[in-house]
């Protein structure tokens, strides 16, 4: 078994990616036990790995990245199919007359384990060696084993078994579109796909490697493993919490201090007031300095530290929590030889009171040679103009020089809606880019893959090492938070770490903001790009107001706000408050109806041309609030997404407040006076934002009989050759073409077609 390096990554997997250390005489063997302890295993995150080994991701990434000084750098076909170059490691089988061929994912030469798989949607036949055996460790369909291998290869086993560490059961189960059960290996490991590649194929695959001489017992197979016996619960140890109180006047500044080492911070707890929670967390910089550090290892807004913003986002993740009270909860260790101070800084224009909690405990093994510091550093841009697909930039998350391992980044989004439409505009879809010791190990296939989702999912989900706190709306614009905590997955560097990620929207927006925070460990000593954050920069931007012109309506579509419109909305009964203050929209304010059981409330509106519409009536979800049904001129509707079991729109959001709208689609309307409503069969407060209809386009015609060049398989082409499909709507056959770029006498591609 061999090692292939990617074409995309002239360097990759090369010597200088693996461990750059020997492992030790009394390193310990790596088993399929210690690594289901690694996956929730807080505390190892603060020594330098033993063995040492560099964490390499395989995924459908566009071949054509390669360096930024090259034509391709912003290229964005994976997985989709048809691109350009197959999104594998190699081609081990053309695909025949009936498109399937067989394709390299990965050919690992020696020790290593699998930590973290991910797909958006793979089907086709995925198989999986170990050791080079004849027998696949795998077979079946891509998603099953890059997003749900666990089901597949562990034995049935209840998460609520109290034999179990309940971390370790939360960390096996899915975390969205992504699987962390780890799989060792000691001689190699060897992936194929046979598929169709114009079929879905996203996939990432994230794998240690070891250096030369560690030891690692190969995954056991599913009748070998006991769980119990694994993952058996073990005492906790974070210990009794010391309370503080504090207060920050607008400029004030609080600190505290602990001397005597070598100990360890084991867990931090605060709790906020103020008068705007929103403004108050981010306006409030946290600063912790070990050992007297004149650069401080943590400082960050106080909110965002605790991947809380804007505001209070209740969540639940491994090492860190927000509760429903707004207790912010961390459990990142952090070791110290002497002394920890942790400072709060309040740089906005609101007084702010709370509490500190703190626990400490000695430090086992003390401060040594392979101890690291906690580090946390925050960076943003408030004010990007995103060109969409004309104009992606990389955005630096974090830039270091030592050595040390990162554990995780989140990021803070507040994008606008630029039109009042009912579409939303999807933020993430630029890929991340890690360089570790120089070398680039990680090019990923949209930013919502590195997060553990995919399709640009646009509600909430909370898992151990991944999660979406806030995504206020509508769809994917207003306010969005993402984190992903990597304590398995982890990313050992030697010398240096490079994280970035591009920034890629599908629509253009100005005045885009995102906050970013990289939580990693580091030996004392290291150097990084971070400088000390401005009090400007401490703020939660508003979203823009709606300007003059930007409501009401445009040719065959129409968007309103019914509480400043004459006659814009009737009630059955209860009480209108029609122009609600609202920060969390761009209108500024709501419609506020407080409903009576069965009471309706109406919005009258016209078309000007008979067909088939889209409704929409965007309504604010928030904890505690009824679920409606929306009528037309008189009958009830079926919700288009999320209706419950009865057909009606979900209004409840236990973590907090969000925007999202009630759909109708595909209704056909005649020319003329219509009416929407939405009734409220048990009664409840109601909010409504805007009101909406749009003419549909018609469907693309499709030629009976044609072959319709977009699906053809390319066989080959000639170098520099561009080969893309773009959508042009219904006016095209099927409603898109391919195009060719062609520069050169003599260019050529090469297609396959079926033919009778």
């Amino acid at each position: 078994m061999r090692s292939v390096a990617r074409a995309l990554f002239p360097l990759a997997l090369s010597a200088n990616l693996l461990g750059q250390n020997p492992p030790s005489p009394a390193a310990p063997e790596v088993t399929f036990a210690t690594l289901l302890r690694d996956l929730a295993d807080l505390d190892r995150l603060i020594r330098l790995p033993d063995p040492d080994y560099r964490t390499v991701q395989y995924g459908s990434s566009d071949r054509r990245t390669v360096s930024p000084d090259r034509p391709g750098w912003f290229a964005n076909a994976d997985g989709f199919g048809q691109e350009p170059v197959p999104g594998f490691e190699r081609v081990l089988q053309p695909p025949g007359a009936d498109g399937v061929g067989e394709y390299l994912v990965c050919d690992v030469d020696g020790p290593g384990a699998i930590v973290r798989g991910w797909s958006a949607g793979m089907d086709g036949v995925l198989r999986v060696w170990l050791d080079g055996g004849p027998t696949p460790l795998f077979l079946g369909k891509g998603y099953d084993f890059f997003a749900r291998r666990t089901a597949h290869l562990l034995p049935p086993f209840d998460p609520a078994d109290p034999g179990l560490d309940p971390r370790i059961a939360a960390a096996l189960q899915p975390q969205q579109d992504a699987d962390y059960l780890p799989i060792p290996f000691q001689k190699g490991l060897r992936i194929t796909w046979t598929g169709r590649v114009r079929d879905l194929h996203f996939y990432q695959l994230q794998v240690r490697r070891y250096g030369a001489g560690a030891r690692v017992a190969t995954f056991p197979g599913r009748q070998a493993i006991d769980l119990r016996r694994d993952a058996a619960p073990r005492p906790g140890e974070d210990g009794a919490l010391e309370e503080l109180a504090f207060d920050l006047p607008p400029g004030g500044t609080w600190h505290h201090e602990r001397d005597g080492g070598p100990a360890l911070l084991r867990q931090l707890e605060v709790t906020v007031a103020a008068g705007d929670l929103r403004a108050a967390l981010r306006a409030v910089l946290l600063r912790v300095a070990c050992d007297g550090a004149s650069v401080p290892q943590v400082e960050t807004p106080l909110g965002d530290f605790f991947a809380s913003a804007p505001g209070i986002t209740p969540f639940r993740s491994l090492p860190l929590e927000v509760r429903a009270d707004g207790t912010m909860v961390s459990r990142w260790r952090m070791p110290y030889r002497a002394s920890w101070r942790i400072e709060l800084q309040n740089h906005g224009g609101l007084a702010v009171r709370g509490t500190l909690r703190h626990a400490h405990g000695p430090l086992p093994g003390g401060f040594d040679e392979s101890t690291l510091y906690c580090h946390a550093r925050w960076r943003v841009d408030h004010e990007l103009h995103a060109r969409a697909g004309q104009g992606p930039i990389d955005l630096p998350w974090l830039f270091a020089i030592g050595q040390g391992r990162c554990v995780g980044l989140a990021c803070q989004i507040v994008n606008p809606p630029m039109a009042p439409g009912w579409r939303s505009n999807w933020w993430g879809e630029g890929d991340e880019r890690f360089a570790v010791d120089g070398v680039l190990s990680t090019l990923g296939t949209g930013s919502e893959d590195y997060f553990d989702y995919s399709w640009s999912h646009w509600r909430y989900f909370a898992h151990p090492f991944c999660g979406q706190p806030i995504a206020s709306g509508p769809g994917n614009c207003g306010y969005a938070g993402n984190h992903r905590f990597q304590i398995v997955d982890d990313l050992p560097f030697a010398q240096s770490l490079a994280l970035t990620m591009e920034l890629w929207t599908h629509k253009p927006v100005a005045k885009l903001s995102y906050g970013r925070t990289a939580w990693f460990y580091a030996r004392p000593g290291v150097l990084t790009d971070h400088r000390a954050l401005q009090p400007g920069e401490l703020h939660v931007p508003a979203l823009p107001p709606w300007g003059e012109g930007e409501l009401g309506e445009h040719g065959d579509a129409a968007t309103w706000r019914p509480g400043t419109r004459a006659g814009g909305y009737r009630t059955s009964g209860g009480e209108v408050e029609p122009d609600q203050p609202n920060t969390w929209t761009r209108s500024g304010a709501i419609l506020s109806w407080r409903a009576p059981a069965g009471g309706r409330i109406e919005f009258p509106f016209a078309v000007g041309k008979a067909g088939s519409y889209r409704l929409r009536v965007l309504c604010q979800q928030r904890p505690g609030a009824p679920s409606v049904f929306a009528a037309l001129d008189g009958t009830v509707r079926r919700a288009a997404d999320q209706p419950d079991d009865e057909g009606r729109f979900r209004l409840d959001c236990g973590h907090g407040e969000r925007f999202e709208d009630l759909v109708l689609e595909g209704v056909e309307l005649g020319q003329g006076e219509h009416v929407l409503a939405v009734v409220c069969p048990e009664g409840g407060v109601v909010g409504v934002d805007l009101v909406g209809y749009e003419l549909l386009p018609q469907k693309p015609a499709k030629l009976p009989g044609a072959l319709e060049a977009e699906l053809w398989d390319l066989v080959d082409k000639s170098l520099g050759v561009e080969v893309e499909l773009q959508n042009l709507g219904a006016g095209w056959s099927s409603g898109h073409q391919r195009f060719v770029k062609c520069t050169r006498v003599g260019d050529a591609v090469t297609f396959r077609l079926p033919a009778t």
